[in-house]
């Protein structure tokens, strides 16, 4: 049985919603299947990689053109939250695209310790 692993939330949904927009149809509409798949527990169809930290990269598998990165939210386990968004055009990710993404999960790390 497969074991749920949350729900999605949003970094910030002005940006995220932007960045969605960015990729193309249907790798936009194939990057959310993954997403609800992977918050159902089912790890067929994509690729996770750590990037350490619990900064985490996920991508539909076999495909390239779409990518995310997200992280656990600390207190609350059950919530994914979504950092960044983007069209991937090459094996690796960006270093730029890492270290936004980084400096993003900080961001929300401390508007909810502030809470």
């Amino acid at each position: 049985m497969q074991r749920p692993r949350g729900a999605w939330i949003n970094f910030d949904d002005e940006i995220l919603v932007a960045e969605m927009r960015t990729i193309p149809q249907p790798d936009r509409g194939l990057l959310f299947f993954a997403m609800q798949r992977f918050a159902r527990g089912d790890d067929a169809g994509f690729t996770l990689k750590d990037y350490g930290d619990g900064l985490l990269m996920l991508k539909k598998k076999g495909r390239s053109g779409r990518s995310l990165f997200f992280t656990y939210d600390e207190n609350d386990k059950a919530k994914l939250v979504l950092l960044l968004a983007y069209k991937k055009e090459s094996d690796e990710a960006p270093e730029s695209l890492v270290r936004t993404a980084r400096e993003r999960r900080g961001r929300y790390i401390g508007q909810r310790k502030g809470r």
